[in-house]
């Protein structure tokens, strides 16, 4: 398996950026919380991933 297909490559790639990331599902479900984005909300990962960012985990979304 070439290392581009490996979805672990994706996500250490995008916790070492200097900025926060977080990704949602179709559903707006929380999927990704990158370091960055516990850092700058104060969310750990284990409190936001699964949730609806409407459950107002990030209040910017509607």
């Amino acid at each position: 398996m070439s290392a581009f297909q490996d979805p672990d490559v994706y996500r250490d790639i995008l916790n070492q950026l200097q900025v926060g990331v977080c990704v949602l599902d179709l559903q707006k479900k929380i999927v990704f919380w990158s370091d960055g984005a516990e850092q700058i909300s104060g969310y750990a990962r284990i409190e936001v991933l699964g949730h609806v960012c409407s459950e107002n985990i990030l209040l910017h979304c509607n």
